[in-house]
């Protein structure tokens, strides 16, 4: 009868999150502008003590071509750019600073039971109250130029980042009480700052 062996399963997930955002920005002559940023992240996935992280940004503009000495009328805008800054991530399953228990089921083979299926209580996982918010921290400094009255304009970022507090599984499942846990990993070694560069050209436009 399939009726008898029906399987029926159900399970709710509940977390929150709650943040709060403020940027200021400083404006001087329109040459140097001066931008301010902090965040604030609240999770529910994380246990008391952890559960808030703070990321602050900022970034520094120059216009070049905003000084009374910059006289290269054949560059249209010049502008120096850096940026510093840091962002959160919280891609972690809920409840695993908690622990967790699931069901087992193994044949009884004890004399005279004709192994019979017996039904266990295990743990899934060890909680981990030390889990953390993921931090990837990134600097970059930029250059943008246009010339010819913006026909031709080019731009240069060199940027390096690097996360901290990484989530990520030590194992898989917890058989006869396996460790299980997700620790926070040590940072990574910082790569070569990588170059992004790009470039565009607005074709001159027929007169007449």
């Amino acid at each position: 009868n399939s009726a008898e062996n029906a399987r029926f399963a159900y399970s709710e997930t509940y977390w929150n999150t709650l943040s709060f955002f403020g940027r200021a920005v400083y404006s001087y002559k329109g040459r140097y502008v001066l931008t301010a940023t902090l965040r604030g992240d609240g999770s529910s996935r994380f246990a008391d003590g952890n559960k808030w992280s703070v990321f602050p940004s900022a970034a520094f503009a120059w216009r070049l071509n905003e000084e009374p000495w910059f006289n290269a009328s054949w560059i249209s805008s010049l502008k120096l750019r850096a940026g510093w800054g840091r962002v959160g991530n919280q891609a972690l399953a809920p409840y695993q600073t908690l622990s967790n228990y699931g069901s087992i089921k193994y044949p009884d083979h004890t004399p005279g039971n004709d192994a019979s299926i017996i039904v266990g209580v295990v743990p899934s996982n060890l909680a981990n109250k030390a889990l953390k918010w993921e931090t990837t921290q990134q600097s970059n400094v930029g250059i943008d130029f246009k010339v010819n009255r913006n026909r031709f304009s080019f731009t240069l970022d060199v940027y390096t980042h690097v996360t901290t507090q990484m989530q990520q599984a030590a194992a898989d499942k917890m058989a006869n009480f396996m460790e299980s846990a997700m620790p926070s990993a040590p940072p990574p070694e910082p790569p070569d700052p990588p170059q992004e560069s790009g470039c565009k050209v607005i074709p001159f436009e027929k007169v007449g």
